[in-house]
């Protein structure tokens, strides 16, 4: 056997019983044709007509049951319906006339009969072929499990083609299907990485040979398509994997560096036994010191959150937390920060409660608001607002300061994202962070321009309480 091709094998039992079975039906549809019309007692016109009509039945079988019913309806006719009766001979020149037309007639019919009748199923098979390629083929683009679009197809293949069974396998998936009869004969073809094992319930034609293949073979094609677009979006995975990893290193390290190197100068001063500081500059060198170790320890918790928000390890203690409340605990956290930048709260005490993490929720405030803070300019309030949105309360931090670009509204929450890196010392997490406690709280962040110019950002989160849904 070939492995790019089914070729068609002959079994010659198998044929005979099948043609020898149309035949059967071809005679019978004769022989009761004959019986009514001896029933009837009908003429040789009439009869020739009616045997006609039977032949064309039979020839819907095929040509041989077609074949079978003309010559056994000349009989017929020959020998019930001419003179002498009940004999072969015909005694009347006009009769053998009506029998020499009838068996020409008959033979022609049936030809064209079973050949459009060939034809018929032919196409019905052909556009049965056509809607299993278009049905394979949006299913494996939709995205569907190879082993199901593997079993409808193998399934389909066994009704369309008469099969007893029917195995695909490839790397990927696996699938059989089987009829309720056993095979005569067996074929096996190889397309492409696709095995095609077949149970046959009847012989193939060169037609249908072709067509099986066609057909394995453009499902081997799909197959091995998802399989290269699977290896390039795992090797894309990899790559951004990779390049995240040293974007994360790159970034820390380099946010690092600065309260390391203060914290060493300060501490190197401070270590040198014989070096003459006055009171003063020891103080200023030891403050020096603890900002820098704060620095550091809000660094690494940045790095900490975001990692948990990140890998979805969040364990939230939520409780019904009223928006005013949260606002006002953020401000107060960043009350010595802002002491130049004044924060105002302005929440409706009847803004509905939220059922969220207190702690967490808090610490989405204080990174807006020392986001707020950071770009704002000097002298300006930053404000926060609580809406009711109906089904949601909106948290708004507003800011006066340059505000973002359209374009980059989107982006400002992804991780090492500073757009303005030279003003202020942020590690690009905080948005990130942000972004990441809000979804885990079934919520949604996004960033607005100010009116009058700066930015607002902008955190729905669904309400708690009577009025949740």
């Amino acid at each position: 056997m070939s492995d790019s091709a089914i070729a068609p094998r002959r079994l010659p039992v198998w044929q005979h019983a099948r043609r020898l079975g149309r035949a059967s039906v071809g005679l019978g549809f004769v022989a009761v044709t004959g019986a009514l019309l001896g029933v009837s007692s009908a003429s040789l016109s009439v009869a020739s007509v009616s045997m006609l009509v039977a032949v064309v039945s039979a020839s819907l079988l095929g040509y041989e049951a077609g074949l079978v019913a003309a010559v056994s309806g000349f009989v017929v006719l020959n020998y019930f319906f001419t003179t002498p009766v009940g004999s072969l001979l015909i005694a009347r020149a006009d009769d053998l006339l009506v029998l020499v037309a009838f068996i020409v007639v008959a033979v022609i019919v049936a030809a064209v009969v079973a050949r459009l009748t060939a034809l018929r199923l032919r196409s019905e098979r052909t556009a049965r072929e056509v809607a299993l390629r278009l049905t394979l083929a949006n299913r494996l683009l939709a995205g569907d499990d190879p082993t199901e679009v593997l079993e409808a197809v193998a399934g389909e293949l066994v009704t369309l083609y008469d099969l007893a069974s029917c195995s695909l396998a490839s790397d990927a998936a696996h699938a059989y299907a089987a009829a309720a009869r056993p095979p005569v004969d067996h074929l096996a073809v190889q397309c492409g990485s696709l095995q095609v094992a077949l149970g046959l319930g009847r012989p193939l034609s060169a037609l249908d040979s072709a067509a099986i293949t066609a057909l394995g073979t453009e499902l081997a094609t799909a197959l091995e398509l998802i399989r290269l677009e699977d290896q390039v979006v795992a090797q894309r995975v990899s790559v951004d994997l990779a390049s995240l990893r040293a974007g994360f290193l790159t970034g820390v390290t380099h946010d690092l560096r600065t309260p390391l190197a203060t914290i060493k100068a300060a501490a190197g001063t401070l270590l040198v036994d014989d070096a003459p500081l006055e009171a003063g500059v020891r103080r200023e060198l030891l403050e020096s010191v603890y900002e820098g170790s704060a620095h550091l320890e809000g660094l690494v918790t940045k790095v900490l959150e975001f990692t948990r928000a990140r890998a979805g390890d969040l364990q939230l203690e939520r409780a019904s937390v009223a928006p005013g409340e949260l606002a006002a605990a953020a401000a107060a956290r960043l009350a010595r920060v802002a002491a130049d930048q004044p924060i105002e709260v302005d929440v409706d005490p009847c803004v509905p409660a939220v059922d969220v993490d207190p702690v967490l929720l808090e610490h989405v405030m204080v990174n807006l608001l020392e986001n707020a803070l950071r770009y704002s300019t000097s002298g300006d309030p930053v404000q926060v607002e609580a809406l009711d949105a109906g089904e949601a309360i909106e948290l708004r931090v507003v800011d006066h300061g340059p505000g973002i670009p359209d374009d980059q509204r989107e982006r400002v929450f992804e991780e090492f994202v500073r757009l303005r890196p030279r003003e202020g010392g942020g590690i690009g997490l905080g948005l990130a962070i942000v972004q990441g406690l809000v979804a885990a709280h079934d919520g949604q962040v996004w960033c607005e321009a100010t009116p009058g110019g700066g930015a607002t950002f902008v955190v729905s989160l669904p309400v708690s309480g009577p009025g949740a849904s």
